[in-house]
């Protein structure tokens, strides 16, 4: 739960930012987050986590998902990081992980996977999509609910 919900302040998308962030966390820490904590105590605790994630696993680009779940799980939400650049961040993390790794034997790369995958829209071409979709519905329904109460 984000910091203003659990406040009973207003709140808007930002707040779905923050439980995003919650998910990256749980699936970087491969754990469920259980433990209800306030302030400093959360943040130290994640920073705690997060250093024991980066030393537990070899993932190639574990410092940017650290960062990306660090700056969804900001406090503030005015400074939290916006699903967009959120997406852009995540895809950056996707192309680390589609290189190739160089194989045992000789050094050479190894034959990419990711050209033998169908063509699909990234991560931030399918969030603006969403948006515009989101709009253009939003005003359909306006329209609709004109003509519903126009009688």
């Amino acid at each position: 739960m984000s910091p203003e919900v659990e406040g009973r302040k207003p709140y808007g998308a930002a707040s779905d930012t923050y439980s995003l962030g919650c998910v990256l966390l749980e699936m970087l820490l491969q754990r469920q987050l259980r433990e209800r904590r306030i302030g400093e105590e959360r943040k130290d605790s994640i920073k705690a986590a997060l250093v024991a994630a980066r030393r537990a696993h070899d993932w190639r680009c574990m410092p940017q998902l650290s960062a990306l779940a660090w700056r969804m799980l900001d406090d503030n939400p005015k400074q939290r990081i916006d699903l967009l650049e959120a997406a852009a961040a995540a895809e950056a993390c996707l192309r680390i992980l589609k290189r190739p790794l160089p194989t045992p034997q000789d050094g050479a790369a190894a034959p990419s996977i990711a050209a033998a995958e169908p063509v699909r829209p990234s991560i931030s071409d399918a969030v603006r999509a969403a948006a515009a979709a989101r709009k253009s519905s939003a005003t359909s329904t306006v329209q609709r609910r004109r003509l519903l109460y126009a009688d």
